[in-house]
């Protein structure tokens, strides 16, 4: 009988070790040294500064734009550590929740190169060719229809910048965050940004997951109240 006991309570304790230390998995999507296979983008620096100050029980997972939205709507028990709950209404089919707090804001404004004008308002694309990440059509495709603007997809900001360099697009619209790389390039104005997004954790709605949403708070408002997201954000920069 004793033999039996020492069994159960081996098992329970294993038991019990694997579910309070299982990790959930938080996905990325690539984009350009902002998410990047080997850590060295932006929110790669953000999430693992995260993970550290609030001891975050969470694995991070990058893919393709395409395929971390596959994997996010397949897997009910794991997040999305870029966008919000508006961002995910538009690019996923399921019904989601977000953290209180977010690590930063994104503004979608008009970029064009730094030897052309600045455009100050979308109108000003009447009739004009503008390009775009694959997937961020929906994003602004109504602001495309009612002002006659052809739109171009494309898979990576690198190529963006050959179209536009070349003439083959006036003007690129994306977030202000993931054109950082290319500042040196292209410029833009406040007054044309288009679309405010914040970046936070968002998980499966039908899932709890309200111990992780608490630490990753607690480990956002912490990183922004010592200055690290400062640093890391000029650093990056």
């Amino acid at each position: 009988m004793y033999f039996f006991k020492r069994i159960f309570y081996t098992l329970s304790l294993s038991f019990l070790s694997q579910t309070v230390t299982s990790a959930t998995p938080v996905i990325l999507p690539e984009i350009a040294s902002i998410v990047e296979r080997d850590q060295s983008g932006l929110f790669d620096k953000i999430w693992l500064a995260l993970i550290k100050r609030g001891k975050l029980q969470v694995t991070l997972k990058r893919y393709p734009l395409a395929r971390a939205i596959k994997q996010f709507e397949s897997n009910t028990g794991s997040c999305f550590g870029v966008g919000s709950v508006e961002a995910a209404k538009i690019y996923t089919r399921i019904h989601v929740r977000e953290a209180k707090e977010s690590y930063l804001v994104s503004e979608f404004p008009i970029f064009t190169l730094r030897n052309k004008p600045v455009v100050r308002s979308v109108k000003e694309l009447k009739g004009k060719r503008v390009g775009h990440l694959l997937g961020d059509l929906p994003l602004f495709y109504h602001r495309v229809d009612e002002n006659d603007i052809t739109p171009y997809g494309v898979a990576n900001h690198a190529r963006l910048l050959v179209m536009l360099k070349k003439g083959r697009i006036d003007a690129i619209l994306s977030s202000n965050i993931d054109m950082m790389k290319y500042r040196d390039v292209v410029h833009y104005s406040v007054e044309s940004s288009f679309l405010s997004t914040y970046e936070t954790l968002i998980c499966h709605h039908q899932t709890d997951h309200g111990p992780l949403f608490r630490s990753f708070e607690k480990a956002v408002r912490a990183i922004k109240q010592s200055g690290e997201l400062r640093t890391i954000m000029e650093q990056h920069q």
